[in-house]
């Protein structure tokens, strides 16, 4: 069965444009791609940090897979479920003139929608709090109220939260409405439809022929404010760089007005990060500082990669959002015919390069692999077999954005150890290095001194003789 793997979520290349897509709960929807007029190698899909198979054949989707390709590389996703939701990265390869790979890289933005009808009285649960929704509002006769937010919980004593799903109690007319549920970035992940079941078929018919224009008009709102927010936000956000050592600590600096701050919630591709309150917790590596800096303690490489924080303040509910892009540094020294494994190959790295006397050159690349057959890849590392000097050098690890993870400089190391021979050859290099490194210039400057110290004794003499008197002169 051919079966492409998604192995991670990296963002898009800069300049790329997003296409919103809307389809319905248990539907289907296509993600449209536009291929250039060359052979496709293949295509690679994205979805926050899943692995999501692609189906390529016409076997694999008579069977349970929910995503394959359709045509040369438009995706199809079938039975849609709200998880679902979100930002998706289609990657296809192409082979250039030079046989690389050569990705083209489409964004997209799934909306998904849903309606139910409800009893009064009855217990209502919307499966809605995903991992990357950050708030949900209700549009009702009142305009939009948020009714859940993340860190702050349910804002009324009637909606509980349980295992990612927001719950109405005693469902009631005054809690119908269209529930929207968006991400961090303001993005509608969810739209859910709310209405109260009728007794009678003709009033439930008239009463769902306006839901239904409702929701038309609303899609139609929602679509344009997708749109204006790409085409209004996304310009100058910038990320504050933060560079660490490995095993060492790093700040992420918050310059967020301290005035009564409630929670703040730290997510790192789209997972969010448990942040201790002081150094003391022993929950995990991350912990607040002051108001709102956040110390990451124990740098590992998997730590590399951006970061999003969210300052939320008791009073206000919209939060204070900063951005970081974390690149982290080792340092390893290697002998002459060791294994060398670098566990540089994160989810969401894109190219390995390596800096010598010759410049940068590309060893790995997703989708094609190493580039040597003295390098291979496995399990997330970079592994050079039989270290010699010409690996020694910078090896850079970039996403797909072309902005540094990871940086590892790589020595080979010398020890007093060896056989006599190695030894004394050691010896022969290091007098004959000291001859012509010290040795030698110092003899050319005895000599140097030498010269001029004869030639300034015959300028004397010469001197003393054309000073004598012409009758004195002449004797000599």
């Amino acid at each position: 069965m051919n079966r492409t793997l998604l192995t991670s979520q990296t963002p898009p290349l800069l300049g790329t444009s997003t296409k919103p897509v809307s389809g319905t709960k248990g539907g289907n929807v296509t993600l449209t791609c536009e291929s250039e007029d060359r052979e496709i190698t293949h295509i690679s899909l994205f979805h926050q940090a899943d692995e999501i198979p692609v189906c390529e054949t016409e076997e694999c989707k008579s069977e349970n897979s929910r995503v394959f390709k359709e045509g040369s590389c438009d995706i199809i996703i079938k039975d849609l479920k709200l998880s679902d939701a979100g930002k998706y990265i289609l990657r296809v390869y192409y082979t250039n003139d030079q046989s690389k790979l050569e990705p083209q890289i489409t964004e997209y933005h799934l909306h998904i929608h849903d309606e139910i009808s409800v009893k009064k009285g009855e217990k209502v649960k919307l499966d809605v709090l995903l991992i990357n929704a950050d708030k949900v509002e209700r549009n009702s006769s009142e305009g939009w109220t948020e009714v859940w937010t993340r860190g702050h919980g349910v804002n009324s004593d009637r909606l509980t939260v349980s295992d990612e799903t927001l719950i109405i109690n005693e469902f009631t007319v005054t809690d119908t409405g269209t529930y929207r549920v968006l991400d961090y970035e303001g993005e509608t992940l969810i739209t859910v439809s709310v209405t109260e079941s009728g007794s009678t078929g003709e009033h439930k018919g008239i009463k769902e022929i306006v839901e239904l224009i409702r929701f038309r008009w609303l899609n139609l709102l929602l679509l344009f404010s997708i749109i204006k927010y790409r085409e209004t936000t996304t310009v100058g956000n910038i990320s504050i760089h933060v560079t660490g050592q490995k095993g060492e600590n790093a700040t992420l600096p918050c310059d967020i007005e301290a005035r009564d701050i409630f929670h703040v919630i730290l997510t790192s591709q789209s997972k969010n990060i448990p942040v201790c309150e002081n150094e003391e917790c022993e929950s995990g590596r991350a912990f607040k500082k002051g108001s709102c800096h956040i110390i990451i303690k124990d740098l590992i490489f998997s730590d590399a990669g951006k970061y999003i924080l969210r300052v939320h303040y008791t009073n206000t509910p919209e939060p204070q959002i900063r951005t970081y892009h974390l690149q982290i540094h080792d340092d390893i020294s290697v002998k002459k015919g060791a294994k060398v494994k670098l566990d540089v190959l994160l989810i969401n790295a894109d190219k390995v390069e390596r800096n010598s006397s010759e410049g940068w050159t590309e060893v790995w690349t997703r989708g094609h692999g190493v580039n040597s057959d003295r390098l291979n890849d496995h399990d997330g590392n970079l592994t050079i077999n039989e270290f010699t000097a010409n690996d020694t050098g910078t090896y850079i690890v970039k996403d797909s954005e072309g902005e540094t993870l990871i940086t590892v400089t790589v020595t080979e190391s010398r020890t007093d150890s060896g056989s006599p021979g190695e030894r004394k050859d050691d010896t022969e290099h290091t007098a004959v290095y000291w001859f012509w490194s010290v040795g030698l210039p110092v003899i050319l400057l005895v000599l140097v001194g030498v010269i001029v110290f004869f030639v300034n004794k015959k300028h004397q003499c010469l001197n003393r003789l054309y000073s004598l008197p012409p009758d004195q002169n002449a004797g000599l």
